[in-house]
């Protein structure tokens, strides 16, 4: 693989509770090396099916403030990030459908289309590219240790809230009342969102117009830089979603 010269790769860094900061982490390669919250299994995994991307633009989500409010075991250093848009400028050995220069969105999702959950749409839970569990994102704590080209779930619970108020929730436990739950009808679903299941069409629905998303979240843009600040103030509950634009593209 022959990687370019690029200088002054800056990504958005946890370093501990309630503080991020953006840090040159240098050119991207197609593997996963060693580093905060990567599993040992996953250390120089080849990603030839992969490609490098320049980030056009990006998102701080609500998902990242468990995280960085210190509610979660993310590693200090973890580089966050799991939705992006961006530029292709490099593939790899097995790349068949995607080139150079094409404008892609990625979902935070990964997985391996091959195996037998992928095959079913379940891409959420990928069997084969987290070694510690079913499923694996961009970005996230205990999702595999793939770096966040950013900046993205209306809820969740995580394995595990050192800083939650009561035992259960320590432990990502919730008490339900099966019983009433019953009476009700209700239905019980859990795990990340099978972000791929939806992500073409609601791509062209945007670029067709039919959904205006920007509108609907009252997107704000800011630059790279500006991205602690964002964070700061989507903590505080400002009613904005905050669009990193990292290389002043957007117009």
């Amino acid at each position: 693989m022959g990687g370019m010269a690029l200088t002054g790769n800056k990504a958005v860094v946890y370093k501990g509770k309630g503080t991020v900061a953006v840090e040159d982490v240098g050119y991207p390669e197609l593997i996963l090396k060693d580093g905060p919250g990567v599993p040992k299994a996953n250390v120089n995994r080849k990603c030839e099916h992969g490609v490098i991307l320049k980030v056009i633009t990006t998102n701080i989500c609500g998902s990242d403030q468990h995280m960085v409010r210190g509610r979660t075991t993310a590693p200090e250093g973890l580089v966050l990030g799991h939705e992006i848009t961006g530029e292709v400028i490099e593939t790899g050995r097995d790349v068949e459908f995607i080139k150079k220069g094409d404008i892609v969105s990625v979902p935070f999702n990964i997985a391996c289309g091959r195996c037998v959950m992928c095959r079913t749409q379940k891409t959420h839970v990928c069997l084969n590219v987290n070694p510690d569990r079913p499923g694996s994102a961009y970005g996230y704590v205990d999702m595999g240790g793939w770096v966040g080209g950013s900046l993205g779930i209306p809820g969740l619970y995580v394995t595990e809230d050192p800083g939650a108020k009561d035992a259960d929730a320590k432990t990502g436990s919730l008490k339900i009342r099966f019983g009433l739950g019953w009476a009700k009808a209700h239905t019980f679903v859990t795990g990340q969102t099978p972000a791929m299941t939806y992500n073409r069409n609601l791509m062209k629905a945007i670029l067709s117009g039919r959904a205006q998303i920007a509108k609907a979240v009252n997107a704000t843009v800011i630059s790279l830089d500006d991205a602690p600040k964002g964070y700061s103030d989507f903590d505080k509950g400002a009613a904005k979603k905050f669009v990193i634009d990292p290389h002043g593209t957007l117009k």
